[in-house]
């Protein structure tokens, strides 16, 4: 799935219904899930609980940083807090060689 924008009250509601009668599904997260952090970590966090595995690829929305969100770190630090957020450890981004 990707291009959630969750920050429109009319997207929120087709995520919260997102779940999976298979406990072993994997969802993948393919960018522009929300903008700002208190949306992603909320989003993050649901979709985490009700899919066995989540990946997420962050997209251009994941890395803009609004004048009115208060973590006002940019890029692989900003969505490194937000997997954290969620609840993963499992978010370990690498900067290039």
């Amino acid at each position: 799935m990707s291009d959630l924008h969750v920050g429109y009250p009319e997207n929120r509601v087709i995520v919260d219904q997102l779940r999976s009668d298979n406990p072993a599904d994997w969802l993948v997260g393919a960018g522009d899930i929300a903008v700002t952090a208190a949306d992603a970590g909320s989003v993050l966090g649901m979709l985490r609980e009700r899919f066995h595995t989540v990946i997420w690829v962050p997209g251009n929305q994941e890395l803009w940083t609004l004048p009115a969100d208060p973590v006002t770190v940019r890029a692989v630090e900003r969505t490194s807090r937000w997997w954290r957020w969620a609840g993963s450890s499992a978010c370990s981004p690498q900067a290039p060689a």
